[in-house]
């Protein structure tokens, strides 16, 4: 990443909270995987790998536009693990105090439906929430 912050800025704080969550990727999944996140609190959002490269992630990283399609592609890459380490983390930042309270967290299992026959990890799910002919839909 190109000088953009300091020890004391936000940027650094928050690549040392979000590379914990990564923990368990390489060195450079893990920097385009904080680059990609970055580029969507900038961005206010994500529309594609190109777009956020273009609008942001290239002002700000060295690395090349195809490297992200490769990280993203990369099927080593462990989401259950990268689960394991938010809950973690969001239950370390609970005060002592509370530890003996029941603790409630809130995960949000929304689904948002895919178009077409052709994108990866597609899959039929079933979803509890909907109401019309079919409870299940493609998404991934």
């Amino acid at each position: 990443m190109k000088a953009l912050y300091t020890q004391i800025s936000i940027i650094y704080k928050l690549k040392k909270a979000f590379l914990e969550i990564f923990s368990a990727e390489g060195k450079h999944t893990k920097e385009h995987l904080f680059d990609l996140l970055l580029s969507v609190l900038c961005l206010n959002g994500f529309q594609s790998i190109s777009y956020n490269f273009e609008h942001c992630i290239g002002d700000i990283s060295d690395n090349k536009l195809n490297s992200y399609y490769f990280t993203l592609n990369d099927s080593r890459i462990d989401l259950s693990q990268w689960m394991k380490n938010i809950v973690r983390i969001a239950l370390s930042l609970i005060h002592e105090k509370l530890l003996n309270d029941l603790i409630i967290l809130s995960i949000d299992d929304t689904m948002a439906e895919n178009y077409g026959e052709h994108f990866e990890n597609r899959t039929k799910l079933f979803d509890h929430a909907r109401h019309n002919d079919s409870n299940y839909l493609n998404d991934h």
